[in-house]
């Protein structure tokens, strides 16, 4: 339809990427054409963002070395936050692979379920953010190589046994009752500071999805600590635990797709990983859900 005298802005909501021309007509007369590309860089606090479709970003060598081609084993993820905290692997038979056009023709790191695991050191960063003030986490990933693993695998980890640190984790033991379950646990002052696990069901196995996780210890309420989410679905607030955080350094480095004891390794694609030091806005939180979603193809 034509307007006279009147420059009506596009408010039907365009499958992605797909523009009318009248939508396209619009914007290049306010010379917002093309549409611009979100950035997770746009939103105050990113202190770091790993990027497995951006093959830039992986090495197979922890300093220097050259580009990883595809089924490749990566020895630096590199951070494209800015801040340089790069993930690196020493040993050549404990890198994830580089494996092309996993997901949305996109490509993922994908982890053994034995030793592969990458690292940030925490002598050359510290993560007490994730541990005592505010936090939030994207994680892209798929869980288990089979239906039905049967097992623990950690996004990440920070926390030594019996130490200050977080550790989110996805669950699917059935002897302990859960099932396609994720745990984000949280020690502080020697004793849990923050247990938020959600429903049975929550995170299917053997499919890439989107856990998003917002962080607040200075929450009026023990739920309001932690607040997971599956795809930017329904939020998960279970927590119970109200110890005092530690304010000191995590005791251990940042260890990606593992424990810092080299246990419950991933089995499974990590695809993209990014972590804020605020517990972001609802409406910044769905910003970077949405890139998420879009980007990877997630429904």
């Amino acid at each position: 339809a034509g307007y006279i005298g009147y420059d009506a802005e596009p408010t039907t909501d365009a499958a992605p990427g797909i523009w009318t021309l009248r939508d396209a007509e619009f914007y290049q007369r306010k010379a917002q054409w093309p549409l611009p590309t979100f950035d997770p860089a746009s939103i105050t606090g990113l202190q770091a963002w790993y990027d497995a479709s951006d093959a830039s970003t992986l090495y197979d060598a922890t300093t220097g070395g050259s580009l990883v081609a595809a089924d490749g084993g990566v020895a630096r993820w590199e951070d494209k936050s800015g801040n340089d905290r790069h993930a690196t692997q020493g040993t050549s038979g404990s890198r994830p692979l580089r494996k092309a056009s996993v997901q949305n023709s996109l490509d993922a790191l994908r982890f053994d379920g034995s030793d592969d695991v990458l690292s940030v050191p925490s002598s050359t960063a510290t993560f007490k953010f994730l541990h005592s003030t505010e936090a939030t986490y994207f994680f892209v990933g798929k869980f288990g190589s089979t239906a039905d693993p049967n097992a623990v695998f950690y996004l990440f980890n920070t926390r030594g046994t019996g130490s200050t640190g977080l550790e989110p984790f996805y669950d699917d033991r059935t002897s302990s009752g859960n099932n396609e379950a994720i745990r984000t646990f949280a020690r502080g002052s020697g004793t849990n500071a923050l247990d938020n696990q959600s429903a049975n069901g929550f995170a299917p196995a053997n499919v890439v999805g989107l856990v998003s996780d917002v962080i607040d210890f200075s929450s009026a309420t023990a739920a309001g600590r932690s607040t997971l989410r599956y795809n930017g679905g329904s939020p998960q607030t279970n927590n119970t635990d109200t110890a005092s955080v530690d304010t000191g350094n995590s005791s251990t480095d940042l260890f990606i797709g593992g424990r810092s004891d080299g246990s419950s390794v991933l089995d499974g694609d990590i695809c993209e990983f990014i972590i804020y030091n605020t517990a972001l806005s609802d409406t910044d939180r769905e910003a970077v859900e949405d890139y998420l979603i879009e980007k990877w193809g997630i429904t």
